[in-house]
């Protein structure tokens, strides 16, 4: 990924340095220029790509934090990870920076120089104690070369993969597979029902792709999902109990509140 990046942070690195720029007005005007990157949104395959993090859903892939994770056995007898947190976890948890970015990669670097004297099944022990301390980290950044690009936060939410494709993917099951239908905010009973309203909606004449059957959720796309959120999530007042719509409606005006101040 380095090697892809490296003329574009070239690139970055000489805008931060100044740029002449000719303004196009009657006096000809050349303004002299600093800009700097201070942010990068990205999804997250290309997101760990560029912090060299491990792929998304392995230990430490976290952009923002490092938390640990735990595997759990399912009902399945499958093996899955999970990044729960407690409160005190949280806040013991370190958040990813440029400073302990950098004693991480230190870090890295020294355990890579102790292991050169090992080989075998020693330097592979040694690989796994290693991981844990190292957090995740497996090289360089190539965007530290810049000088108010901040590793961590840097990396802004991805609201389609993080909110519509996850989050809210997540939470559409619990309210219509059959798994949960005897919980108290099951509605799988009413999904025709909901199919129906839904399709008198009148969604606004910007929508790009307009949803299929609601009884297909579980192979919605992302922007099938985003629609349902944003414009549909009225069909389900009423219907919902009123602590989960309202949780939910939470959730909705937070997208709607995000996107007024993004655009």
């Amino acid at each position: 990924m380095s090697i892809f990046f490296r003329a574009l942070v070239e690139e970055l690195v000489m805008l931060e340095e100044g740029v002449i720029f000719k303004i196009n007005d009657d006096n000809d005007t050349s303004v002299f220029t600093r800009i700097f990157l201070i942010g990068a949104c990205c999804d997250k395959p290309a997101q760990a790509l560029l912090q060299h993090l491990p792929e998304p859903t392995a230990a430490f892939d976290c952009g923002r934090c490092e938390v640990q994770d735990f595997m759990v056995r399912t009902e399945h007898d499958d093996n899955v990870r999970s990044f729960a947190m407690i409160l005190n976890a949280i806040e013991e948890t370190d958040l990813r920076s440029n400073t302990r970015y950098d004693n991480l990669l230190n870090l890295k670097l020294l355990h890579e120089q102790m292991r050169e004297s090992f080989s075998g099944g020693k330097k592979k022990s040694l690989i796994e104690q290693q991981k844990e301390a190292e957090k995740g980290i497996l090289g360089p950044c190539i965007l530290r070369e810049l000088s108010f690009f901040y590793v961590g936060r840097g990396f802004m939410a991805d609201t389609l993969h993080n909110v519509y494709m996850d989050a809210f993917k997540r939470l559409i099951p619990l309210w219509f597979d059959s798994d949960y239908r005897f919980e108290d905010w099951s509605i799988k009973s009413r999904l025709n029902e909901l199919q129906l309203v839904f399709r008198k909606l009148h969604l606004p004449s910007n929508t790009s792709r307009l949803l299929r059957c609601l009884t297909l959720y579980s192979k919605f796309k992302a922007n099938e999902m985003r629609i349902l959120l944003l414009y549909g999530y009225v069909i389900f007042k009423n219907i919902l109990g009123t602590k989960y719509y309202n949780h939910f409606l939470k959730l909705v005006l937070m997208m709607h509140f995000i996107r007024k101040s993004t655009n």
